[in-house]
């Protein structure tokens, strides 16, 4: 098993988990400079899945939240299929943190050390595997 830093463990604490009380998810990268993530949520989005304003960043991230009054009966407290696939086809990610209730979850692309599989690729094991793997997730609801 692999160690490596968590990425703005502070401003994780400080500013992503309080949004866990919110309607929506919400869009982050993380920018190395300032030490601090970024809410990179695209303003206007009309359904409860992320939507990024700006292009994929190398280390990017969402919330799955309560969701109190909207989707009421669904608390996504695992990543989707759709969270662990679509950041492979991105060659410039590198690390996709999902923070839900239940914790926070950190995936590692090394894309620069294999061959990126295109996005027909993706969406042919997302067609045949992530309805199995999204059902087994989220039959676990409190």
């Amino acid at each position: 098993m692999r160690s490596y830093q968590i990425h703005g463990l502070q401003s994780i604490k400080d500013d992503i988990v309080p949004m866990l009380n919110s309607n929506v998810e919400t869009c982050f990268y993380f920018d190395e400079r300032i030490q601090k993530w970024i809410n990179d949520t695209c303003h206007g989005a009309t359904n409860q899945m992320c939507q990024h304003a700006h292009s994929y960043k190398s280390i990017m991230g969402h919330i799955h939240p309560l969701r109190k009054s909207s989707h009421i009966n669904e608390t996504n407290y695992y990543p989707s299929c759709e969270d662990i696939m679509l950041p492979i086809i991105q060659p410039s990610v590198k690390f996709n943190y999902i923070l839900t209730p239940l914790g926070l979850f950190i995936d590692s692309y090394e894309n620069d050390r294999y061959n990126v599989p295109n996005e027909s690729d993706v969406r042919n094991v997302h067609n045949s595997v992530c309805r199995k793997i999204n059902d087994t997730f989220f039959q676990f609801t409190i």
